[in-house]
């Protein structure tokens, strides 16, 4: 086993490596900064995983929807990026098997899942990344009245997913 030596050259090395990659793929400009975090919690502990977020952040309840597949609500602070608080109402769970250990037992539900991303122009974005062979979740990109969305599968190395909002109204809505 080699020694570990605590050097970051490698890391700016390939650092350096993939700027070079996303310019040359045609990436650079399209993805801003973070719109959202999505935080999912099993349905019975949903009002008070708000609850506790609210009481003890400076987030304030910004809005609440229910689809056939989850509940959501919506937390927002200042100029800070979105908390998307949800409740899977069953069906599969593509984060569940990035919970399974010791200390999950069978609660495989609260976790941090996804960081969503703002991005100009989401076709072309979803084609380039497609082009350099990355997983959406989705066949195509979820167009919704306000925004156009799509979100990676979970990564192997981190059990998150990445997320990308187009807005075509309001920001926000």
């Amino acid at each position: 086993m080699e020694d570990f030596h605590n050097d970051d050259a490698v890391l700016l090395e390939n650092a350096a490596k993939l700027r070079t990659e996303r310019t040359a793929a045609g990436l650079d400009g399209l993805v801003g900064g973070l719109a959202a975090v999505v935080v999912n919690v099993a349905e019975a502990d949903l009002a008070a995983a708000v609850e506790e977020l609210l009481a003890y952040t400076g987030l304030g309840f910004k809005g609440a929807y229910e689809g056939p597949r989850e509940k959501s609500l919506v937390l927002k602070g200042g100029r800070g990026a979105d908390v998307l608080v949800k409740a899977r109402l069953g069906g599969d769970n593509p984060f569940a098997p990035f919970n399974l250990g010791a200390k999950t037992g069978d609660n495989l539900e609260p976790r941090l899942e996804t960081f969503i991303f703002a991005c100009r122009d989401l076709q072309a974005y979803v084609d380039i990344q497609r082009g350099r062979g990355v997983a959406f979740m989705t066949p195509d990109i979820v167009r919704a009245p306000h925004y156009d969305f799509i979100q990676t599968t979970p990564s192997t190395y981190t059990g998150n997913s990445l997320g990308f909002v187009q807005w075509t109204g309001e920001e926000g809505e």
